[in-house]
């Protein structure tokens, strides 16, 4: 279900004591529940997702790999089709994240245009991902992230990520 909220402005002239009046219609769409998956994701669940791969986005590209254990769960998967990886676990992925930052140490993941679906306890979130070289502003590669996120006692976390380069 889509909510819209109507916001209605007055303004109104002393001298002539004309009216003019601007009404806004605002689809929201954060009250939207898929079909039997309990209550809807909240505006807080959307903006903690968007941190979610802001953190991870900071955490690669500046080398904290450490920080992946609060971004991701122990179990996760990551997939990829260009190159081609698939890894399971936590420790595996850092272990990946470290070849990767030191073969390519100034790139920067640029996310963007994210769309979430879903419900309070898990989430779709789908993104387009450029990622560049810091020191040159090259393109080293563009894609799309399909990522499964999970409400844990600690947080959202990513569950598995696709990457699908182009």
């Amino acid at each position: 279900m889509n909510v819209a909220q109507k916001v209605q402005l007055d303004i109104r002239s002393d001298s002539r004591g004309h009216c003019i009046t601007l009404t806004r219609h605002t689809n929201l769409g954060c009250n939207r529940q898929e079909e039997g998956n309990g209550m809807a994701l909240t505006l807080e669940d959307r903006l903690d997702i968007r941190e979610l791969m802001a953190r991870y986005a900071h955490a690669l590209d500046y080398h904290n790999l450490p920080a992946m254990r609060d971004i991701w769960t122990d179990d996760c998967r990551f997939q990829a089709d260009e190159p081609e990886v698939n890894i399971t676990g936590i420790e595996a992925l850092i272990a990946f994240f470290k070849d990767t930052v030191a073969t390519v140490p100034n790139a920067r993941h640029l996310i963007d245009n994210l769309y979430i679906e879903g419900a309070a306890s898990e989430a779709l979130c789908h993104a387009y991902l450029s990622i560049v070289d810091a020191d040159t502003g090259a393109l080293l590669g563009f894609g799309r992230y399909r990522d499964d996120v999970v409400r844990t006692a600690s947080g959202w976390r990513i569950r598995s990520r696709v990457f699908t380069a182009g």
